[in-house]
């Protein structure tokens, strides 16, 4: 593996949204929100590439 290989040649990003919901879930004396999250593909010079998902 050469330093070349370590640098990123592509990165995509999705932004992941719920749709709004007719009845929202309660739990005890709140509601719990809708989380939107975020997908993460990353792509290097050597072709190897993966991906992770944040909130």
């Amino acid at each position: 593996m050469t330093k070349s290989s370590n640098l990123i040649d592509s990165l995509e990003v999705y932004v992941l949204n719920n749709p709004k919901e007719v009845k929202p879930h309660w739990v005890s004396h709140f509601i719990v929100p809708t989380a939107n999250e975020l997908l993460i593909k990353i792509k290097n010079k050597d072709g190897n590439s993966g991906f992770g998902l944040a909130t």
